[in-house]
């Protein structure tokens, strides 16, 4: 298993979720937004050592089956800047 992944309600939960992680002492391994899903997410460690994933905003798959085309994947590091 690579991580578990929760999603929260909005840009502004995943936002407060970083602020209390950082706040006590745990470090956000990866923050940003993800393609094709244009997910914004931040991965950090629980206190077994997993991998765990907040994220928001994930598209979803329309009826024809297909994603986001690749031009328009908004891969982006950090949070402070979405």
């Amino acid at each position: 298993m690579n991580h578990f992944a929760w999603e929260v309600a909005s840009l502004d939960e995943l936002k407060k979720a970083k602020g209390l992680l950082e706040a006590r002492g745990i470090p956000i391994l990866w923050s940003g937004q993800h393609g094709p899903g244009n997910n914004k997410g931040i991965y950090f460690t629980d206190p077994e050592g997993n991998v765990v994933e907040l994220y928001c905003d994930l598209d979803q798959i329309g009826w024809d089956g297909r994603s986001r085309p690749s031009e328009q994947w908004n891969r982006r590091e950090g949070l402070d800047d979405l």
